[in-house]
């Protein structure tokens, strides 16, 4: 079980900053797509010819501002997924606190299976993408 706190004044701060970054990073990376900017290269797949653990997260953020979800999926299952939740999290953050919702507390470390679960979505993420050649 995690423990949880009320939140403080820093944390309903926090949870308003989220929500500024959750609104305005679309439409920041919908202007630089719109603007032609173009997406950097990976070098490090540039350099061994296997993808890097983070390679199509920049066509995954293009395919998803262009409103293809399944296709920006397919390019990192990971980041996808994570810029999901982040935006997600930003939008509810300020309400959830409102509503009286608490902060969970961690101890110094996270909880093993915590730490697991993080290692086999990086492994299973990077392997997706090895194996699918991006």
């Amino acid at each position: 079980m995690i423990a949880t706190r009320e939140p403080r004044r820093a944390d309903r701060q926090l949870a308003w900053v989220w929500f500024g970054v959750a609104v305005a990073a679309p439409l920041l990376a919908w202007a630089w797509v719109r603007v032609g900017l173009g997406t950097p290269g990976c070098a490090f797949h540039r350099l061994t010819g296997v993808p890097c653990p983070t390679c199509g997260s920049s066509r995954a953020v293009v395919a998803a501002l262009q409103g293809h979800l399944v296709e920006a999926f397919l390019w990192n299952p990971l980041v996808t997924t994570l810029i999901g939740l982040f935006e997600i999290g930003g939008l509810i953050a300020p309400a959830w606190f409102a509503l009286g919702g608490r902060v969970p507390v961690f101890g110094p470390s996270l909880p093993r299976w915590i730490r697991w679960a993080i290692l086999t979505a990086l492994l299973a993420n990077w392997a997706w993408l090895i194996a699918r050649g991006v």
